[in-house]
C-alpha cells in the first residue's frame, strides 16, 4: 500500500472513530508527518467569487486569473502555521501554474514553490478535475499522480 494511500485510510478511518479516540490518533498520524516521506495534497484555498477566470492560462495577467479571496489566504496562512507548529517538515512544493496555486503554496510552507506546467489546468470549477487520470483531464492527472508517487527526500515532506 503507498504511503498516500495509507495516510487517506487513516485519514477515513480517523473521521469515524468516536471523539474520545481522536487526540490518541490524530498524535499517531502527527507522528508519521514529523518522520517524512509522506507527499501532502492540498487544493488551493477559496477564491473571489466576483472574479471569473476569463484567460486563466495567461500567466503573466493575473486579472484574467480567479484570485484567491482574503479567507483562502488566512486559510492556507493557518494550515501553514499549524504544520510548523506541528514540527512537520516541508520539503518540495509543487503547484499548477495558476497564481491562486502558486500563493496557497507560498503560503503554506513559507518557501517559493515550483510551478509544474502539466499540473496547470483550471478544472472548469470542478474540484475533482485533476482526480481521475483517465478522464477529461487525463494529462494533469496522470501529472498528480506522478508527483504523488515521487518518494520526497529523506526527512521531509513534499506538497502538491
Amino acid at each position: 500500500m503507498s504511503k498516500l494511500a495509507s495516510i487517506i485510510s487513516c485519514l477515513v478511518i480517523f473521521l469515524l472513530m468516536p471523539p474520545q479516540s481522536y487526540a490518541a490518533d490524530l498524535g499517531g498520524l502527527v507522528s508519521s508527518l514529523k518522520g517524512g516521506g509522506y507527499v501532502i495534497v492540498f487544493r488551493h484555498g477559496a477564491t473571489d467569487d466576483s472574479q471569473k477566470d476569463v484567460y486563466p492560462f495567461k500567466l503573466d495577467d493575473m486579472s484574467a486569473q480567479r484570485q484567491l479571496s482574503e479567507k483562502g489566504r488566512e486559510l492556507a496562512r493557518e494550515l501553514g502555521a499549524a504544520l510548523k507548529r506541528l514540527g512537520v517538515p516541508i520539503g518540495e512544493v509543487y503547484t499548477s501554474q495558476l497564481n491562486r496555486a502558486v500563493e496557497t503554496g507560498k503560503l503554506l510552507s513559507g518557501k517559493d514553490v515550483s510551478p509544474v506546467e502539466a499540473l496547470t489546468d483550471s478544472g472548469a470549477g470542478s474540484s475533482s478535475a485533476m482526480a481521475n487520470p483517465d478522464g477529461k483531464n487525463a494529462k494533469a492527472g496522470r501529472a498528480v499522480r506522478d508527483l504523488v508517487n515521487a518518494p520526497p527526500k529523506a526527512g521531509a515532506n513534499n506538497l502538491r
